[in-house]
């Protein structure tokens, strides 16, 4: 397609001049060049320049799509091969900015720091023409607080500049997930959100926002009223994270996507936005707010709210915690309950759940006992997260099946040796430590499951080493854990008597 030149998903290295030679060369020769796509692929500090030279003759560049580009690169690397492609930009009207799956980390944020303030992004004076970027993407590159801090503050002063040239930043887009900014980060992104007040796109999820982060989010978000689509999943409102977003929404009426899937909202919180969108927000067309331990209070209360949207056509409320009645029994098998665990699904599983769910994790292991653990630990995760349901079929069903589980477990773990590699994945389990596997997630409640490892730590299955192991890990600050304060308390007495 002309106007646009891929390179993506190559594999290529890139170290030195002669090695980028033939890229850079179809880079200075392709017509009317507007879009490079080089994710996937090795960037070093040589090949940089190199190919930073070969883009600087297109004036009409507007579209970076640099995801996955410095794999393999020390951190120290990064910043340099950063501020010699700020070369390639010189004269160009980006709108585009993707450095997505670049672990740049705060090291690697001085460059994008950098990268960020030089002429091409807010040197107005040196280009009359220059249009400011539309789109920044930044998802999981480790920025963490002081990476994120930093990267806000040279935004700041891109709105700054702009705005002292006469040619204020009309920011569209702005994605920032899996970057652990937490709230300190948060709040610092939104005074930079409250002086842009053009965005339309906003996605922050898996960041370890509390409600503080968020309370200051929503005051930024009620001053962007272009705004389409929030995306705040995996962050922990909690019901005052979620009364402080709920009294912003008012100002967002052309919002049509609302992501706030797990996010701790709970019942309250739950009744709060319910309020806040009943009478107006005719454009919303998708609303999820799965996984937040609403009772059904609250989802009766956002089912109402929502009988007036004309144009909705998602509304998630998967994995609350809604009563489960006989009607709602879900005959499944012991794959389609790790696929989807719910209430009904549990006590659709039968006499023999506890049995079915062991087998299938032996299934998954293939034969490796490391493997079984992980995924045993799966299917217990699953149940025990159910333990807050407001049914007691459902109470009693995760009771047995969680012990039949534990004993599995344990007993594999003690008969070849492997009570560390057992340890190991509970704390993975709990979020406590991370896992090798970068597409896992923690899908289930933890307060369930610190209510169920109460009971069980006291049993004689449950070794030694493992107890002394959550001691020392849940004496430490963990944002998930913390949420569930006197569950938490319960267990550390549990594992302490």
């Amino acid at each position: 397609m002309e106007g646009r030149l891929s390179f993506a998903g190559l594999s290529n290295k890139w170290d030195t001049a002669q090695d980028v030679k033939e890229a850079a060369e179809a880079i200075r020769n392709c017509k009317d060049l507007r879009c490079l796509k080089l994710e996937a692929n090795t960037l070093g500090v040589e090949a940089a320049k190199v190919m930073g030279d070969a883009l600087a003759v297109h004036p009409e560049f507007e579209r970076a799509h640099w995801k996955d580009l410095f794999t393999g690169r020390l951190k120290t690397e990064i910043p340099d091969a950063l501020v010699s492609d700020n070369n390639s930009f010189k004269g160009a009207k980006l709108k585009e900015l993707d450095l997505s799956d670049n672990a740049l980390g705060p090291v690697g944020v001085e460059g994008m720091v950098e990268f960020m303030s030089s002429p091409v992004c807010y040197s107005l004076e040196l280009s009359n023409t220059y249009v400011l970027p539309q789109e920044i993407r930044l998802n999981n590159n480790g920025l963490g607080i002081k990476g994120g801090t930093m990267l806000a503050q040279s935004l700041m002063k891109l709105v700054e500049n702009a705005k002292a040239a006469g040619e204020p930043l009309k920011l569209k887009v702005f994605i920032s997930g899996r970057n652990r900014l937490e709230m300190e980060g948060a709040q610092v992104f939104a005074e930079f959100f409250k002086a842009v007040g053009t965005l339309e796109e906003v996605a922050m999820p898996q960041n370890g926002i509390f409600h503080k982060g968020i309370a200051a989010l929503a005051l930024a978000f009620s001053v962007n009223s272009n705004l389409r689509i929030i995306n705040l999943n995996d962050n922990t409102f909690t019901p005052k994270g979620a009364r402080v977003m709920a009294e912003k929404l008012h100002h967002m009426q052309n919002l049509e996507v609302i992501n706030f899937g797990d996010c701790l909202i709970k019942t309250a919180g739950a009744k709060y936005i319910a309020h806040a969108l009943a009478s107006d927000h005719k454009k919303l067309k998708e609303l999820y707010l799965d996984s937040n331990e609403i009772g059904p209070e609250g989802g009766l209360a956002i089912a109402t709210a929502m009988t007036n949207k004309e144009e909705l056509t998602v509304l998630n409320l998967d994995y609350n915690q809604f009563v489960v009645s006989p009607m709602f029994l879900k005959q499944c098998t012991a794959a389609e309950f790790y696929k989807q665990s719910t209430g009904g699904r549990l006590l659709g599983l039968g006499n023999s759940g506890p049995s079915q769910l062991v087998e299938e994790a032996r299934r998954m292991g293939n034969g490796s006992d490391e493997d079984f653990i992980f995924y045993c630990f799966g299917m217990f995760m699953r149940a025990a997260s159910m333990a807050t349901a407001n049914n007691e079929e459902v109470q009693e069903a995760v009771k047995n099946t969680t012990g039949h589980l534990a004993k599995a477990i344990f007993t594999i773990a003690q008969n070849g040796d492997m009570s560390s590699i057992a340890t190991n994945n509970l704390l993975v389990h709990l979020g406590l430590i991370k896992c090798e596997d970068k597409d896992f997630m923690l899908a289930w409640d933890l307060q369930g499951c610190l209510m169920i490892l109460t009971n069980l730590v006291a049993l004689p299955l449950f070794p030694a080493q493992t107890k002394s192991a959550l001691q020392l890990f849940l004496s430490r600050p963990n944002f998930r854990i913390d949420a569930c304060s006197k569950e938490k308390h319960m267990l550390m007495r549990a594992l302490f008597q």
